[in-house]
């Protein structure tokens, strides 16, 4: 078990009790259009369910002030009768409520809305509503809003003709091509760009040359959207043009160009690629990404025999540097024996080579990268120290690492941080002779090299091992230490490795006395039990629950639920605890996936208390899907957030639905539910890798689209790079922007393991009871729900990297005495 302190923020929007929506109605009945419109203002509060009570009155109010704000508000909640009623504002005078028509029709499409909309391109006093009108007709899933659409590429405004082109690019109809192309040389430069635009969705051979003319435009914004638009295309034809520019004075174009050259797969492409590696904009030493390692990487393996071959023969540290990024980036395991020879050669820097064989995931390289832990260099020591973190697994126990580790620990000159880090890699050898010099660690005078060693304990072999009764007589001493953050790791340390002789230890420790600090101790013996074949040491934790309050009680309910032998008294906890109890249970019955722990679950899916069945919910993903698929797509479709994000979550986990389900779930109006349906869909073969794109452009949740962004970066196919690339360009999110260059990293035998989560609110000084969570758990996963009396939360199976995300929308309802 880890022990994790982490940030969050509760969001602070305030409760929604059914007596607001009475206020709302009686507000929207007052005789001042002032009030009326501050009720219909706080229409977008609501749930849909509540709102669609009070909309449809405020959609008819005869003050337009009002009518607006009800409209927007239907839009956000996505109340479909909107449409029936806005539709007539077309006809009306004021501009703002044939906009506002127009928006409500675009942002739920309806057949009916059609042919109104189609007039209002039309419309004689105002290009906001034709352009609005325009916009609308672009969301429509049918081919009919192609020829009215085509019929307006002349108007006098360029704002209507710029969004009517948007709108041809978004329908994808091949009748739009000619038309689009002859817009390609518009007096006004907005137009052609988007004309551009609309040419790269269109993806037709006809509209090669009209980009290709574009490629000498005097308005930079449109030669870069030509450079794009023919990358997508990614025609041979282009490719003579682009090259040309890959090489151009301006910065921005010679990005974009090699950028669009790297979606044109040919022999051609990739020889007038590698030319250029290593020179201009791409003569960098390290492990940088630089557009032209980039593009290769986007081609593939139609590049990687070009780039081996490079690699082999150049004399070059910048070109040598720029193969071997490319070649790391392609995970191109097979080649890693260029790599090193490369290095050996002295053509290739260290400081670029180990980087680029930890990404290569060449596991049998570690010897090598183990040469360089004690180089005089500090730089080539932080680069080993990385490369090999990434490559050694405890699961993979290798020996042979610990005496260079050890000789690098004794070179003059390292700092602490170093010696950290050298201490953390003796644990991840995995090797029982690691355990003598990380116990000497623990006398350090510094506290973060004494940490480092006590992380490093708990990765080394099993409870039962030979080195168990060393580290676990090294590690119950420091739950004595002075250090608070000390005697929590040696607690985290045992929980996860200490064998029989800490389970006595923990348990006479357990009854207290001077200098224990109990909360340490029950974190350390929950996760000894959970190893344990003793129904004594079971026994003992339940008597101490009879006594035992606050916080102290979801301590030892985490100590019986992660035992095999402790389901009897989790059976009277959900019949006679209290909703903190019952809470506590449900995080833990995934840890012993039991039939005996199946009915406790049931019971717990349909608790009268929200926070119990959201924790319920996430457990449930651990039991056979036959058993608990029904209740958990009921949960999904009910309007418990928390809850039917953890649901969705649990019917992928378990294989309960087909990916069909998750592609609906795209649809859904909470932003975590559909982070959830993108994370299942990494793990079926999904069929709406349109949607997913469409999320990557469109969703207005950070969260959706960086989870986006983690499913195309592992698909193929061409339209998912090129959404990528476009995402990379144009996102206005940083933490998006880098998740769509991210590729997935090759996993090397790191396991799923239970970790213990303390939520620490931004401002806060400590861990605070009840506070809302949403952990993101290293498969793209979230998990949503309440923390416990502690603060903390319990995930019997995390993986990877954990962060906290920002809760969204109202707290959940509790009445705490």
């Amino acid at each position: 078990m880890v022990l994790v302190a982490l940030s969050s923020a509760v969001a602070a929007r305030a409760l929604v009790w059914p007596d607001v929506v009475e206020e709302i109605a009686a507000g929207l009945r007052a005789p001042n259009a002032i009030t009326r419109r501050a009720a219909a203002e706080r229409i977008g509060g609501l749930s849909p369910l509540q709102a669609q009570r009070v909309v449809d009155q405020a959609l008819r109010d005869p003050e337009p002030d009002v009518r607006i704000a009800a409209a927007q508000a239907a839009i956000r909640l996505r109340i479909e009768s909107a449409v029936v009623h806005s539709l007539p504002w077309l006809l009306e005078r004021d501009v703002r409520l044939r906009v506002a028509a127009c928006e409500v029709a675009r942002a739920m499409p309806s057949a009916g809305a059609l042919t109104p909309l189609a007039r209002a391109l039309g419309d004689t006093e105002s290009p906001l509503v034709r352009a609005a009108a325009a916009e609308a007709l672009g969301s429509f899933p049918s081919a009919d809003a192609v020829p009215p659409l085509l019929g307006h590429l002349d108007d006098a405004s360029p704002q209507v003709r710029v969004q009517v082109m948007r709108s041809l690019g978004k329908q994808r109809d091949q009748r739009a091509v000619v038309p689009v192309v002859g817009k390609a040389q518009d007096s006004a430069s907005e137009v052609r760009q988007a004309a551009a635009r609309a040419l790269a969705e269109l993806d037709d051979p006809r509209a090669v040359q009209a980009l290709i003319l574009l490629l000498r435009d005097p308005v930079l914004e449109v030669r870069l959207d030509a450079i794009f638009a023919l990358g997508r295309l990614r025609r041979d034809a282009a490719a003579g043009p682009l090259a040309g520019l890959a090489s151009d004075k301006n910065a921005a174009i010679r990005a974009a160009a090699i950028g669009a050259l790297g979606q044109i797969p040919s022999k051609e492409v990739v020889v007038a690629l590698v030319a250029l590696l290593g020179q201009g904009d791409d003569a960098m030493p390290g492990a940088e990404r630089s557009p032209l390692r980039a593009a290769l990487v986007e081609i593939g393996d139609a590049a990687r025999a070009e780039v081996g071959q490079l690699l082999d023969t150049t004399t070059s540290p910048s070109r040598a540097a720029s193969a071997a990024w490319i070649l790391g980036a392609l995970r191109a395991t097979a080649d890693a024996g260029r790599i090193v020879a490369s290095l050996r050669r002295g053509t290739l820097e260290p400081t670029a080579a180990l980087p680029a064989l930890a990404a290569t995931g060449a596991v049998d390289t570690v010897p090598v990268i183990l040469e360089y832990l004690a180089d005089a260099n500090v730089d080539v020591r932080a680069a080993a120290i990385r490369a090999a973190t990434a490559l050694l697994s405890p699961t993979r126990p290798d020996g042979r690492a610990v005496e260079p580790i050890v000789a690098a620990m004794r070179v003059r000159g390292l700092d602490v941080a170093e010696r950290g880090a050298l201490a953390g890699l003796l644990g991840r050898t995995g090797a029982p002779r690691a355990a003598e010099p990380l116990i000497a660690l623990l006398s350090a005078r510094e506290l973060s090299l004494r940490a480092a060693a006590v992380d490093a304990l708990a990765e080394l072999g099993p409870p039962d091992s030979a080195v168990a009764p060393l580290a676990d007589e090294a590690l119950l001493l420091l739950l004595r230490a002075p250090e608070g953050d000390m005697r929590r790791k040696a607690a985290t340390a045992l929980a996860r490795a200490g064998g029989s002789r800490a389970e006595a230890a923990l348990l006479t420790l357990m009854d207290g006395g001077d200098g224990v600090d109990r909360a340490a101790t029950l974190v350390a013996l929950a996760g000894v039990l959970s190893r344990s074949t003793s129904g004594a040491a079971v026994a003992r934790v339940e008597q101490s629950l009879e006594l035992a309050a606050s916080g102290e009680r979801d301590a030892l309910i985490l100590a019986l639920g992660r035992s095999r032998f402790g389901s009897g008294a989790l059976g009277g906890l959900v019949s006679t605890g209290s909703e903190d109890d019952r809470r506590s249970v449900a995080t833990v019955l995934g840890a012993a996936a039991t039939s005996e722990r199946h009915a406790l679950l049931t019971t717990l899916l349909s608790d009268s208390d929200a926070t119990v069945r959201a924790q319920a919910a996430w457990s449930a993903g651990a039991f056979p899907p036959a058993l608990v698929r029904e209740r958990l797509l009921q949960l999904v479709k009910s309007g418990d957030a928390d809850a039917a994000t953890n649901a969705i979550a649990s019917l992928a986990r378990a294989g309960a639905v087909p990916a069909s389900y998750f592609c609906a779930s795209l649809q859904d109006p909470r932003p975590f539910v559909r982070v959830n349906a993108l994370a299942a869909l990494g793990r079926a073969n999904a069929t709406c890798a349109s949607e997913v794109r469409a999320r990557l452009k469109t969703d207005t949740s950070v969260d959706v689209r960086a989870a986006a962004a983690r499913w195309l970066t592992s698909q193929p196919d061409r339209e998912a790079r090129e959404a990528l690339a476009r995402c990379v360009n144009s996102e206005r999110s940083a933490r998006v922007a880098r998740a769509c260059q991210q590729r997935p990293l090759p996993h090397l035998g790191a396991a799923p393991r239970p970790v213990e989560v303390f939520v620490v609110p931004y401002g806060a000084t400590g861990p605070k009871p009840y506070s809302q969570y949403v952990l993101e758990l290293g498969d793209g996963f979230v998990r949503a729900g309440t923390t416990d009396r502690r603060g903390a939360l319990f995930e019997p199976t995390a993986t990877g990297e954990l962060a906290l995300r920002r809760p969204e929308g109202p707290p959940v309802a509790q009445d705490r005495k």
